[in-house]
């Protein structure tokens, strides 16, 4: 093999390699952290709305939202255990980490509006808290790579 056409090859093989890395490593860790606890929240917004449109009932209501509560502690679970090399990746996942909690004190408070709990927030609060909290975590998914 020529020296240029080996160069040629090797230049190839770095851009392809280089291609395939940018998107892997802790950011793009955290993307799927993100999107998953962001998927959570969108499915507990309908099953709230459901439920206070009378459309489900309450045990429905309260069992989507156990389980997407268990879907936002994978999540946080996971952004936790990423490992982090640079001071931005250390920002990322900090970020990551207090939106995901955002997340999941929002589903809680879902559920105690399902669950009449006393002192529970309305539920117009309670929408009001995913909402923001899915904003949070859609600002944060801007900044990441595309999850899968």
């Amino acid at each position: 093999m020529s020296r240029s056409r080996w160069l040629s090859v090797l230049v190839a093989a770095l851009v392809l390699t280089a291609g395939c890395t940018q998107f892997s490593g802790p950011e793009k860790q955290l993307s799927v952290a993100v999107s998953d606890a962001s998927t959570a929240v969108t499915t507990s917004q309908l099953g709230l709305t459901q439920y206070g449109r009378h459309r489900t009932t309450a045990a429905v209501a309260s069992t989507t939202l156990t389980d997407m509560m268990a879907q936002v502690d994978k999540a946080a679970q996971s952004a936790g255990l990423i490992s982090v090399t640079t001071r931005k990746q250390t920002a990322l996942r900090t970020r990551a980490l207090a939106d995901i909690g955002a997340a999941k004190q929002a589903i809680l408070d879902a559920q105690t509006v399902i669950d009449r709990i006393p002192g529970s927030p309305s539920i117009g609060e309670a929408k009001r808290s995913l909402s923001q909290a899915s904003d949070s975590l859609e600002t944060l998914s801007n900044k990441l790579p595309e999850p899968r």
